[in-house]
Parts: structure tokens; C-alpha cells; sequence
């Protein structure tokens, strides 16, 4: 862990058919570091990234009418590339989880950045994830982006190659699904999709570009919201009209505790959650913030979330899941609960076990796709505060504290749904989803590396096999390409009858041509 250098060798590649069988060698140098601090090292979330042509994904932002799709793959190494070099220069180190969250080990990693999902959430890995900032120190950065029903209804269009209706699988992100994740922190993205160029203040030339982003509708109480003025996008895309708000589209949550779920006989639940203002506790340990955060507040249950899943037995497993969850992590937010902080951290520091938070509604300011003017510094700022708790001065001046217990910080937004007439059609594509239905264990889809020593060698044969889509696996591979797979052969009978028709009637004027050129010929060579 601690070598620093190069290391050189060959990789021995050896291809067979049917004929013959060919060899290659592959020399291959790397630059070894050892490993960096955790609070260095950020999680990329790969796997929950759904994009074009495996499905109608729509662009992230509205504002670009010649691209449809959201086609740039949502990687490090594509359109996030400027956003990977420039958090490299930071001395910052990224690894891709192209797997569920089950299937990492969370005390590796400071901070999982997730960014623009368009996949759903396994159950298991919403719990695990609450497992990992409460217990294992994990922080998490979210980048969502816009989602809005009647704005994916009005960007379906008519295919003129497939000769079908192209209806948007999500939006721009699955903010539904995020909405699942965060649910139990107490937050809640709404479906208002905004617009316009925000900063931290009037004279910052840090001036970036929020494009197609979503506010956050709830927030728990004593975490810290920043709102800008920004363009209502939404009534801009139904009705023409332009109108300036002022939205909450960024989010910090220090020292973040799980909501628990405990149903009283009225039906009702109680939530608790507490914050501890990171840069107003004293060196004593009394927090000089609000005394409040330890108390409880009443949530009618008749407020189900939207839609989930299908409305399935995958809610009631999730929510046995986070029974189980939220009784095992009681003893150690118990202290946290009674309005006690879990450290004493300085005033321009956190220091606890438990992860932190932080949200901001927009991903194109960050994507190298369509941005107009970027905000890597604002990326910085919330990397700085999942990774080491320090809070920037510019953003800590702009913060507004929550100060009520599921407070609805945009009234205008309401908790967006999933579109029940697309039920059927994120399941193409979904991974998630189609594991889901099959029964099929998290664990499955991990991607193991199999090490082989049967060989003496010095290089051992490595040996990778992915369960995912085996064929002992329930889960079938999708033998679809097109963006809106057929459901059926039946849906192209009528074309294979038309294009033989057409066949057959080009052949039969063929046979024409030929029998009157035939003709003429026999014509003029005959005697008089």
C-alpha cells in the first residue's frame, strides 16, 4: 500500500476459433501511488447511469433543442472528463462502481458522488447506503437533474424509422428514485424545473450556469439550504411565459441521522432528526444552534410516497429492510435524538463518525456536454464539505437554516410521481428493475475477479466472470436494440408484407422490361 513507482509486464492474450489459434502479448506500464487518504478518495456511482440508444433518455438540458438524447454516456472518461481532470488537480483520486452500492466496501471511500441516475435503487442498497453514513463515515454528493410529467409528455414524439410513439423512459435523472434514497434523511427533490444563472453573490465572478435542475422540496430540520433566484422553466416549457423565483437548489446535512419509522395506532409516524450546526458548537460540546433539533415531529401517513416502483412487494420488503435498519442503528443515534452532539468539531471543521450530505438540483454545470459556464468551484465547495466537514466562508454566509421538522420549502412543487403509463417501459432497461422481478440476490451483480493458481507461473491467469445475465441467471438479457423494443413479432408482420409486396412487384416490372426489350428484338431481326 505504501510502494510508489512503476511497474511493467506483459499481458498474454490467446484468441481460438474453429481454424487456428493466435497469441498476442500486450506490454503494459503503470504508475503506482500508494493508497491516498480516504477523505482523498471519491466513489463515482457508474451503475445506476441509464442512457441513449438503449432507451429514450431525454437531454439534460431543456434549453438544447438539436439534441434529444442523452447520448454522452455520463462518464468520466466523456462528457465529465474536464470535471475528472479538474478534481484530479485537486488531488483528489476517482474510482467507478459500475456495480450496486452492495457491493463496495463504504470505509474505503470518503465521499460517493452521484450524479444525473436515470436506474432505480435496489432496496437493499437504499438500506446499505443508510448504513454507511450513519455507521461506516460515508458522505454523499447528489447531482440530480430536471423531472417533470408533463414536460415528458410533451417531448414524446412519432418515430418515422420505427413507425412508433417515443415516450421518455424518466427524466433527465430519475429524481423518483433519488427521492427513494433520500426519503428516510428526511429530503425530498420536488418537480418545478428551473432555470437561469445563479452565484454566491453579486460581486463573485464565480457566475455558473443552473440549466434544467430541480429545487428541493423538503429538507430536515437543521440542515441548511441555499436558495437562488433562477427561471421557472416549467411554466416556461407548458405555457410561454418566463417568471423569476427564488428556489432552494443546494443542500448541506452535517452529522445526519436516520429517520425512524415507528407506526403508532393512529397510523401516524414519528420522525426524528438532528443536526448539529458544524461551525456553531463550542468547545464544551453545547451546540449554540437551535436546542430544538433532538424534537419530534408528526407526519400523517396518509402522505405515501409517490408511486414506487409500481406500487409493489419491493415497498414492503424496502420498508422491512429499514425496520431492521433503523433498530439496529437506535443505540448509537439514541444520544443524538436527546439533542446531544456526536463531536466536537471546530468552527471551521466536522469531525464524526457519521457521513454527511450535500445536494445541488442541476448536473449540467458540471457536464462537458452543453454547459454554458461551469461550476467546478461550487463542486469543490461540496467536496470540501463531504470530505473534511469544512464549510467554505462564501457558502457558509449564504445558508439559510431549516427550521421546522418536514418543512415544504417549495410550495409551488409537488412530490414528482412516476408516469403510470410508463410502467412498462423503464423495465426494459432497467437492470434494477428486471432483478427485482426475477428474485435475483444484489450480491448476483457484483463483478468478482477470480484469481486462478493453478498455474506455477509468476503471472497468475486471471479469470473474470460476471454473473450478471448468465445463463443460469433468471434474469434474461434483452435481445432488443431499439430505443422502444417491440413488444412482440406481431407489431412487424405488416412491414415484412409490405417489403415482400414491393419485392415482388419490382421483380414482376423487371420481367416486363425484359420481355418487351425480348420482343422489339425478335421485331426488327424478323425477315419482311
Amino acid at each position: 500500500a505504501d510502494f510508489e513507482g512503476v511497474v511493467e509486464g506483459l499481458v498474454s492474450v490467446s484468441i481460438l476459433s474453429s481454424s487456428k489459434t493466435s497469441e498476442i502479448e500486450l506490454p503494459i506500464r503503470l504508475n503506482l501511488v500508494p493508497t491516498p487518504p480516504r477523505h482523498k478518495r471519491i466513489l463515482w456511482d457508474q451503475f445506476h447511469n441509464l442512457r441513449y440508444p438503449s432507451g429514450y433518455f431525454p437531454r439534460d438540458s431543456l434549453q438544447v433543442k438539436n439534441e434529444p438524447f442523452d447520448w454522452n454516456g455520463d462518464h468520466l472518461h466523456t462528457n465529465f472528463k474536464e470535471m475528472y481532470t479538474f478534481l484530479r488537480n485537486l488531488g483528489y483520486y476517482l474510482e467507478v462502481l459500475g456495480d450496486p452500492f452492495t457491493c463496495f466496501d463504504a470505509s474505503q471511500y470518503g465521499t460517493l458522488l452521484i450524479v444525473d441516475p436515470e436506474e432505480e435503487f435496489l432496496p437493499e442498497e437504499i438500506t446499505k447506503l443508510q448504513d454507511d453514513v450513519l455507521n461506516a463515515g460515508l458522505s454523499v454528493v447528489v447531482f440530480a437533474d430536471w423531472y417533470n410529467t408533463d414536460i415528458m409528455k410533451k417531448i414524446k414524439f412519432f418515430d418515422e424509422n420505427t413507425k412508433q410513439m417515443w415516450v421518455p423512459a424518466t427524466g433527465g435523472s430519475n429524481v423518483p428514485a433519488l427521492n427513494d434514497l433520500l426519503r428516510d434523511f428526511g429530503i425530498e427533490f420536488g418537480d418545478t424545473v428551473y432555470q437561469g444563472d445563479f452565484s454566491l453573490n453579486t460581486q463573485s465572478p464565480l457566475i455558473a450556469t443552473f440549466g434544467s435542475g430541480v429545487g428541493l422540496r423538503k429538507f430536515p430540520k437543521g440542515g441548511y439550504v441555499l436558495p437562488f433566484e433562477l427561471f421557472d422553466e416549467t411554466l416556461e416549457e407548458l405555457q410561454g411565459k418566463k417568471l423569476k423565483v427564488s428556489a432552494s437548489v443546494l443542500g448541506l446535512v452535517a452529522n445526519v441521522t436516520l429517520i425512524n419509522n415507528r407506526t403508532s395506532n393512529q397510523n401516524q409516524t414519528e420522525m426524528a432528526v438532528n443536526t448539529t450546526r458544524d461551525w456553531e458548537v463550542s468547545s464544551t460540546g453545547a451546540s449554540t444552534g437551535d436546542s430544538e433539533n433532538g424534537s419530534d415531529a408528526e407526519v400523517d401517513a396518509t402522505e405515501k410516497s409517490p408511486n414506487t416502483l409500481k406500487d409493489r412487494r419491493k415497498r414492503k420488503k424496502q420498508n422491512q429492510n429499514r425496520d431492521s435498519s433503523s433498530s439496529s442503528s437506535s443505540s448509537s443515534s439514541s444520544s443524538s435524538s436527546m439533542g446531544l452532539p456526536t463531536s466536537t468539531p471546530s468552527s471551521s471543521n466536522v469531525s464524526s463518525s457519521r457521513g454527511r450530505l450535500a445536494l445541488f438540483g442541476d448536473s449540467t454545470c458540471i457536464d462537458g456536454a452543453h454547459q454554458t459556464s461551469h461550476c467546478l468551484w461550487l463542486l469543490e465547495m461540496l467536496l470540501l464539505f463531504s470530505s473534511e466537514g469544512k464549510i467554505e466562508e462564501g457558502l457558509r454566509i449564504r445558508v439559510e437554516t431549516v427550521s421546522a421538522s418536514n418543512m415544504i420549502l417549495d410550495a409551488s412543487s409537488q412530490s414528482p410521481e412516476r408516469v403510470p403509463e410508463n410502467s412498462d417501459l423503464l423495465p426494459r432497461f432497467s437492470t434494477v428493475l428486471r432483478t427485482m422481478d426475477s428474485g435475483l440476490s444484489p450480491s448476483a451483480l457484483c463483478h468478482k475477479p477470480l484469481y486462478s493458481s493453478a498455474n506455477s507461473s509468476l503471472q497468475p491467469g486471471l479469470v473474470w466472470k460476471s454473473p450478471r445475465f448468465s445463463k443460469a441467471s433468471p434474469v434474461s438479457k434483452p435481445t432488443f436494440a431499439s430505443p422502444v423494443p417491440p413488444s412482440g413479432f406481431g407489431e412487424y408482420t405488416s412491414y415484412y408484407i409490405y417489403y415482400i409486396v414491393a419485392c415482388l412487384g419490382v421483380l414482376f416490372i423487371i420481367m416486363l422490361a425484359v420481355k418487351k426489350r425480348t420482343d422489339q428484338g425478335y421485331s426488327r431481326t424478323s425477315p419482311v
